[in-house]
């Protein structure tokens, strides 16, 4: 979503309406459809997806090419691990006060869901936001932030190719300027139960406003530039190798004890980086490491690199990112408790159902004395 809004044309805002408009009539059949086949469909979208690799390759950057097959082949674990989320919710029974009778706790998708994404990572920020919430039942509507309208393109192509019924994912990309717009159009949709967003934290404050005035559940991921910790125990190479290997957009101060400061840079030299166009943090010790991380906005993530688990795990601990890694690249998504990150697994289970309850006030069996 741009700063500099404008009205979305006609012709695109029509567009948002019939979105929602299908996601609405589709949800009902959806959510009745064996989870079995709802598993089928979800499958045969990572098999499209897989096939598509060499289109969704000459959509990217020719630098970016390794950063599209990491973010494929992401999109595709994410599919593979909602199929197996199809016949997770359970429901249940409890007695209520008086013999006889009960009360049942229904678990149901929560209906028509908009998902919005960011530009970074296309094909897996896309595909996670409606990956597991279709496995559950519900139907989704994707607004993407601009700049990778062809990549949610050939998206929504996969999707009509695996057969899953027309409305159960629809994409409604924003043409420059449009977005603010149309979030708050598709968020205000009567239809839409459930708004989930990734991105900067600027635009989220934007959607969340929207979201609350509009009493829409949310989901929230904050993005930005992650903080890279480096100890004086840290094997360099592989740090210099990861620094590297970061895309700038994510990687925030790059924050090393003092003792290893030049070693490193040195590395990063001796790969044909330039150690000078980092944001380096010279640190003493690992209390200081630790207070520069939380000096400033929080960080959406963070990555630490050392060789004692123990002191990785302690600067881990006190720096509160949602997502930390340790010794590893991607910097991870997510953020500090301003951000929720729970679109899969368990918590995307219970994000993207709802629990409802039935109470039975007549005896189910005669009263036995």
């Amino acid at each position: 979503m741009s700063s500099a809004a404008q009205v979305p044309d006609p012709a695109q805002m029509q567009r948002a309406r019939t979105a929602i408009a299908q996601a609405r009539a589709a949800f009902p059949l959806w959510a009745a459809t064996d989870p079995r086949a709802r598993r089928k469909g979800l499958l045969a979208l990572a098999d499209a997806l897989r096939a598509d690799a060499p289109r969704f390759q000459t959509l990217a950057a020719p630098e970016a090419g390794a950063e599209t097959a990491a973010d494929l082949r992401r999109a595709v674990e994410i599919l593979e691990a909602a199929a197996g989320a199809c016949t997770l919710p359970e429901g249940s029974i409890a007695p209520m006060d008086a013999a006889g009778r009960i009360q049942m706790q229904l678990v149901q998708p929560r209906g028509v869901c908009l998902g919005i994404v960011p530009a970074v990572a296309p094909i897996s920020h896309t595909v996670r936001a409606f990956a597991f919430a279709i496995a559950l039942g519900n139907t989704v509507v994707i607004l993407p932030f601009e700049g990778s309208r062809d990549v949610h393109g050939l998206i929504g192509q996969c999707v009509e190719r695996t057969g899953l019924p027309p409305g159960v994912v629809g994409v409604v990309p924003a043409a420059p300027g449009e977005g603010t717009q149309l979030a708050a159009a598709l968020i205000a949709a009567t239809p839409v139960r459930h708004v989930s967003f990734a991105g900067p934290q600027p635009a989220a404050r934007l959607v969340g406003r929207l979201a609350g005035e509009n009493l829409k559940p949310m989901l929230l991921e904050l993005q930005g530039r992650s903080v890279l910790i480096v100890l004086d125990d840290a094997d360099l190479e592989a740090t210099a190798d990861a620094v590297l290997a970061a895309p700038d957009a994510a990687l925030g101060p790059v924050i090393v004890q003092a003792a290893v400061a030049e070693a490193l840079a040195a590395n990063i030299a001796a790969r044909g980086g330039d150690a000078g166009a980092l944001w380096l943090l010279k640190v003493p010790g690992d209390g200081a490491a630790l207070a520069a991380a939380l000096d400033g906005a929080p960080a959406p993530g963070c990555a630490i690199f050392s060789r004692d688990l123990g002191r990785a795990l302690w600067l881990a601990e006190g720096v509160g990112a949602a997502n930390c890694t340790i010794n590893r690249l991607p910097l991870p998504d997510g953020g500090p408790a301003a951000s929720d990150g729970r679109f899969c697994g368990a918590s995307g289970l219970a994000e993207f159902t709802e629990r409802r309850r039935i109470g039975i006030d007549a005896p189910l069996w005669p009263h036995q004395p």
